[in-house]
């Protein structure tokens, strides 16, 4: 039995879900009726369908000088003090996972975090998470830990928005 992903992939598995089959001493694969199956390919092959989620990130820098403007890269100097925005998506399954981290090691830049410059967590709806994770910025990254209690798991299958700021090393 699958029991993990392996490294690096940016799937969560879903421990909880079971994909039951049998195979025959001919090689022959059977499975119960109330496995999702399907052959797209036209092969004759049957083959089980397996869900696991990918979380979704994306990366923006804002614009230097237009606030609320974003973009994929942006021309700052030493010693500036860049504005990220981090969109993304809280896992449909947040309630079955021990961990949910964001980190991101931005080459160059140091996080910044203080009264001036704080992070923000803030969903479509407004809803802001401010409370549900713990921010670490040790070793030139930041790293985003959420609680993974019931604080969170409110918030899971929807999107939201972090933003902090770095300094340009």
């Amino acid at each position: 039995m699958e029991t993990s992903v392996g490294s690096n992939t940016g799937y969560i598995l879903d421990k909880t879900a079971k994909y039951e089959f049998t195979v025959e001493n001919d090689g022959k694969i059977t499975y119960p009726a109330t496995t999702k199956t399907k052959n797209d390919l036209g092969d004759g092959a049957t083959y089980i369908h397996v869900v696991n989620e990918l979380p979704t990130i994306k990366k923006e820098v804002q614009k230097k000088g237009e606030d609320g403007v974003w973009q994929e890269q942006a021309d700052y100097s030493v010693g500036d003090i860049v504005k990220y925005k981090v969109t993304f998506y809280v896992p449909a399954n947040i309630n079955e996972l021990t961990t949910f981290v964001i980190e991101d090691t931005p080459t160059n830049l140091i996080p910044v975090v203080d009264d001036a410059h704080p992070i923000s967590i803030v969903g479509a709806d407004s809803t802001d998470l401010s409370d549900k994770y713990t921010p670490d910025t040790s070793g030139g990254k930041l790293k985003i830990n959420f609680k993974t209690d019931d604080t969170i798991n409110a918030h899971s299958g929807q999107n939201y928005t972090l933003t902090y700021y770095a300094k340009v090393n």
